[in-house]
């Protein structure tokens, strides 16, 4: 997942550890995390249900990102997880689309 990112400059490494920068410049930068996220359970990357501080804190031990912690965190609630329902007009589906283009080839 990481090099997708790099490779569509959603992240950039900082300095010479294994920690980056999240420079996706847009409104809803923590939905389109979460959709990455979504997209990787619907793909069968990740198996393991875990909460929405253990999923948080995975990537924050590897993205740097300026989102309040717990704004962060209450994204990947599954109450909120389970709003990317790709239903048309559901203001998420247009998160989930992009994730689901960007990460297609995993």
């Amino acid at each position: 997942m990481k090099r997708v990112l790099l490779a569509e400059r959603w992240i950039v490494p900082i300095g010479d550890t294994d920690t980056y920068r999240y420079c996706k410049q847009s409104k809803g930068g923590r939905l389109y995390i979460a959709a990455l996220y979504y997209v990787l359970i619907e793909k069968g990357h990740i198996k393991m249900a875990i909460d929405a501080p253990q999923i948080a804190a995975s990537f924050n031990s590897w993205l740097v990102h300026d989102f309040e912690q717990s704004s962060f965190v209450k994204v990947f609630q599954a109450e909120e997880l389970s709003q990317f329902d790709g239903r048309e007009r559901n203001p998420r589906t247009k998160y989930l689309t992009e994730a689901r283009l960007l990460l297609r080839d995993l």
